[in-house]
């Protein structure tokens, strides 16, 4: 019986129609009813493919975003990379060890070891006129008949270093002479713009670099520890045997440097 009849029965409602005409309606009813069924199943089917497809949909296109920001990252960096003259250098761990050739008194040796921290060209490089305009994002460097002439940073601070150490050397060995005038004419007054031009320089280079390897201080021979000597501790480092060899490629007679 259909629900409808069903209704009828609960609420005192008498049929108005024949046993064999209520028989016919219920039949009608059953058969609405299901086709009603059929129809909703039909629809919950197209609903869940719908629902699949739009879920396929945004996966596909969640993952051609992704696709496209990387594509535009790699061009960044493809596009940045290719405005160096440079190219990106290795880097490699290195532990900071003592180094007497580097820390003692002027000799022979030291003065030696110094000087071939320099490559040839002592740090100056060459952009060959052969090279297309605009290929790198630079000024113009120091126009010669083979192409423009430009310097190294690294090589730059090392020759300020140098610098200082040399006038720290000059003032110690006319440091037994009576005549101030005279040790401020012949090892002060000479190069103390350089000196100053070096310490801004190389105070700069350093808070660029912005080393944050972390130090602890060195055991002393009774235990205690105070003291941060910077040795045996491991930093990231450019590694200079890359440095060196693009250097090797590349360097050219060197021009005026402060």
């Amino acid at each position: 019986m259909s629900l409808l009849k069903y209704s009828r029965m609960w609420t005192g409602d008498r049929p108005s129609k024949t046993y064999d005409d209520n028989d016919i309606e219920d039949k009608q009813l059953i058969g609405k009813e299901g086709d009603e069924s059929t129809d909703y199943v039909a629809l919950l089917q197209a609903h869940k493919w719908l629902k699949r497809w739009l879920l396929a949909l945004s996966v596909v296109i969640g993952l051609l975003v992704v696709a496209l920001m990387l594509a535009l990252s790699l061009r960044r960096i493809e596009d940045s990379t290719t405005r160096s003259l440079v190219p990106l250098m290795r880097s490699i761990p290195i532990t900071f060890e003592h180094n007497d050739l580097f820390s003692g008194p002027s000799s022979p040796e030291r003065d030696e070891a110094w000087s071939l921290m320099a490559p040839l060209g002592d740090g100056f490089i060459l952009l060959p006129n052969s090279t297309a305009p605009g290929a790198y994002d630079l000024p113009l460097g120091q126009s010669t008949s083979r192409g423009q002439i430009y310097d190294i940073s690294v090589f730059h601070q090392l020759h300020c270093l140098a610098n200082i150490r040399r006038h720290m050397f000059a003032i110690d060995a006319i440091l037994d002479r009576n005549d101030r005038l005279e040790i401020d004419s012949l090892a002060l007054k000479p190069h103390d713009d350089h000196v100053y031009h070096c310490f801004d320089y190389i105070r700069q280079a350093l808070m660029c670099a912005g080393d944050m390897t972390i130090e602890w201080p060195r055991t002393e021979t009774d235990g205690s520890r105070f003291a941060v000597d910077g040795w045996g501790i491991t930093h990231e480092c450019k590694d200079w045997s890359a440095i060196m060899e693009f250097m090797e490629q590349n360097s050219v007679t060197k021009i005026h440097r402060m």
